[in-house]
This record gives structure tokens, C-alpha cells and sequence, in this order.
């Protein structure tokens, strides 16, 4: 038993991984020089004590303490042997992006919980980043044309199914090529920016908000049915028409138009949906701009 407990101590000592063992009713009786580097605390530091007081932050501490005692008395878990991705706290309290594997072993008749820990922080930031390019405006930073089609699916299939409204609309900034040929296209982003901060300040936390491309801009109201999404388009467009648009010395105002789209239940197609509200934003054009437009059947 006692080259059994060595051989299991010196794969763990050498485990490239941070491993954190802890008695099952008590507190921790192994910590490597991994988890030192990882987390900033020597065996010393943390000899005794709950790993859950230590390293897991506040928000999630009662769960998981919760989640161990019931181990403790049934000896069944379905995280057991099952990597988990959380956050875990440092000595400095900075959070830090984990992949973990808990397991359980029986030790001269005791039951030990031993973990193996990996920071993968620089692995999530770079996901992080991978997905804003996919689905994030490098200018403006609201969604892109591809994350509003991924949206829409969505969106379109739960209307099917639960025959609940969708309002679709297409906006332009009205004459947005005037801005870019007065001030210069710095400017012209500068002013299509500060309209998507306008607009999503304002929109309904369920709105989806995207740039299409150029000043085009696409915007998916889910729950609102024609009227509802006229009245949200047209306190928009007031709102948009009474603030100033300010860039180094230019200082001018814009407006859009916008053409609204609204079906319901299983009738409700993505590519309808899109088609009818461009050709309510060229009637709104047509009439003179700065309006909103429902395109009827």
C-alpha cells in the first residue's frame, strides 16, 4: 500500500497539469508544484483548507461545497471523470478561465478527491476574439450580416413554432453618401458609429441590431407585431433626428428611413421577410425619407 500511495504521489508531483487533493471530509493534503505556479499559493498556504474557500469564486461556492457533501454521502456524481470549464481565483483574486477533471480514490481506506487543473485563459480569449470576427462589425462592433442570417434562423424557427409575431426592418441613413462626400469617410464612419450606439441604446434588450453593410443596417424584433414595431422605429427615428452627430470640427444631424416587415407563425420566411422590407425602405425613400414604411400585402 505505501508503493502504492508513493507511485501515486510522484505521477501526481510530476503531472504537468495543476492537482489539488483534498481528504473528502475535510480539506486539502496535496497541492503541486503546477497548482503553486498557477494559483500563487504554497502547500503551506493552503494545507487544511477547503479548496472551495480558496479558489472558487464567491458566486459559485455554496453550489459546488453543496455538490461535494452530497459526494461525500452518497459517493455519486455525474461530474465525476467529466472535464468542466469555470472560473477559478488566484492568490491575487484575479480570475482565471480553468478546464478541470475531478476524480475520487481510495486510499488505506479513506476516499480522497483529487483534481487535475489547466489554465486555459489565453485559449478562451482567443475564442473570444475568433468569434468577434465571425459575428462582429470591426467598425461599428454590432453584430455582422453573417451573425444576423445565424440570428434570423433562429428566430424564424420559433416563430414557426410558436406562432408568436417577428418584425424584420431595413434602415438606411439618409443621404449618407453626401456625409462621406462633405466631411470625408473618417467622418462618415465616425457619424455610422455613433448611430449604432444611438440605436442600440434605446432598442428593446430582445432587438437584434446588425450592420449589413455600408450604412445598411438590419433590425429583428422578436414579439412585436407591425404596430408594436412601428412605434418602436418611429420613436427611434425621433430620437435619432434630435441628436448631433460630432467629429473633430464637423457637427451635423442625420435621419434614416426604415422599411418594416411583420409575419406571424408559419407563414413567417427569412428571405420574404428581408425582401418585403427592402421594398418598404424604397417606398420610404420614394415619399421623401426620414419615415418609416410597413410594407402591406
Amino acid at each position: 500500500m505505501q508503493m502504492k500511495q508513493a507511485l501515486f504521489k510522484a505521477n501526481l508531483e510530476n503531472n504537468g497539469d495543476a492537482v489539488v487533493v483534498s481528504d473528502i471530509d475535510g480539506g486539502i493534503v496535496f497541492w503541486n508544484a503546477a497548482a503553486k505556479n498557477m494559483f500563487g499559493y504554497s502547500f503551506e498556504e493552503v494545507k487544511g483548507k477547503d479548496p472551495h474557500d480558496i479558489l472558487t469564486p464567491a458566486s459559485n461556492r455554496e453550489f459546488a461545497k453543496h455538490s461535494k457533501a452530497a459526494y461525500a454521502s452518497t459517493r455519486k456524481s455525474n461530474i465525476m471523470g467529466a472535464f468542466i470549464r469555470l472560473r477559478a481565483l488566484t492568490k491575487n483574486k484575479n480570475k482565471i478561465d480553468v478546464d478541470l477533471q475531478i476524480n475520487s480514490v481510495e486510499l488505506d481506506s479513506k476516499v480522497y478527491i483529487y483534481t487535475f487543473i489547466r489554465d486555459v485563459s489565453d485559449m478562451v480569449e482567443l475564442e473570444k476574439k475568433t468569434d468577434r470576427l465571425i459575428n462582429i462589425d470591426a467598425l461599428t462592433k454590432v453584430k455582422n450580416r453573417y451573425r444576423f442570417n445565424t440570428d434570423m434562423k433562429w428566430l424564424v424557427t420559433r416563430c414557426q413554432g410558436t406562432a408568436k409575431p417577428l418584425s424584420v426592418g431595413i434602415i438606411d441613413i439618409d443621404y449618407f453618401k453626401s456625409i462621406n462626400d462633405k466631411y470625408g469617410h473618417d467622418v462618415g464612419d465616425v457619424a455610422l458609429v455613433q448611430f449604432c450606439e444611438m440605436m442600440t441604446s434605446r432598442l428593446p434588450t430582445t432587438a437584434v441590431f446588425a450592420r449589413l453593410g455600408g450604412e445598411e443596417i438590419a433590425l429583428a424584433l422578436p414579439d412585436t407585431d407591425c404596430y408594436e414595431a412601428v412605434q418602436i422605429i418611429e420613436e427611434m427615428r425621433q430620437y435619432v433626428s434630435e441628436q448631433t452627430i460630432k467629429c473633430d470640427s464637423a457637427s451635423f444631424k442625420i435621419t434614416f428611413s426604415c422599411g418594416l416587415s411583420s409575419l406571424r407563425g408559419a407563414k413567417c420566411m427569412i428571405r420574404s421577410l428581408l425582401k418585403e422590407a427592402d421594398k418598404a425602405l424604397y417606398q420610404a425613400k420614394e415619399q421623401g425619407r426620414n419615415r418609416t414604411v410597413l410594407f402591406h400585402h
